[in-house]
């Protein structure tokens, strides 16, 4: 059950707040969600975390920015937010790390290691002209996508792919969720 607390909510100024617990940890909320979606986020101690100003200056406004926490953890952004949306990228995390290898599709593009919101994943430097991307599994290990077979769709004419579902591997068009591909297609014998 959430806890009241006495303090009027600052966004529709009839409820108040409650203190409530999700998975990213405690939160303050209002007493009249889902008409009012007002939430602040509260540290492990019960306190609102205060973002920390630092020396530096935006380059999008010219505000100065701050070191905040939010649901991935700390960042450096704008205090200007929500009007300046700007977010300090990290370098280390910004650059393309290569990894010597010539891109499986292209052929003339090398593979880099990135992170995404997702993790790891390797792509090729030649994005956008050449869309190759794999994701790099827990174990450190690139994690290839679909194998192209040689057989066409017989629906749209694009190559088969080979997946692995839940059931094993099947066969299904490239260009799903274009096209649905052979309908009641065999299991793939492997």
């Amino acid at each position: 059950m959430p806890a009241d607390t006495d303090e009027e909510c600052p966004l529709c100024h009839e409820g108040h707040l409650v203190l409530k617990a999700s998975r990213f940890g405690p939160f303050m909320g209002c007493s009249r969600y889902p008409k009012c979606k007002f939430r602040r986020a509260i540290g492990t101690n019960g306190e609102v975390p205060e973002p920390k100003l630092l020396d530096e200056a935006c380059p999008v406004c010219g505000k100065p920015l701050q070191q905040r926490t939010g649901r991935y953890g700390e960042f450096v952004g704008c205090s200007g937010y929500p009007d300046c949306k700007y977010i300090k990228r990290d370098a280390a995390q910004a650059e393309a790390k290569p990894t010597g290898e010539k891109c499986p599709q292209c052929g003339e593009g090398q593979l880099v290691e990135r992170t995404g919101r997702f993790g790891p994943f390797v792509a090729c430097s030649r994005y956008p002209e050449c869309k190759y991307r794999a994701n790099i599994g827990k174990d450190g290990k690139v994690r290839e996508g679909p194998k192209v077979l040689d057989e066409p769709c017989p629906v749209c004419g694009k190559p088969l792919v080979e997946r692995r579902g839940r059931y094993g591997p099947f066969k299904s068009c490239s260009d799903y969720p274009k096209c649905p591909g052979p309908k009641g297609a065999k299991k793939v014998e492997v």
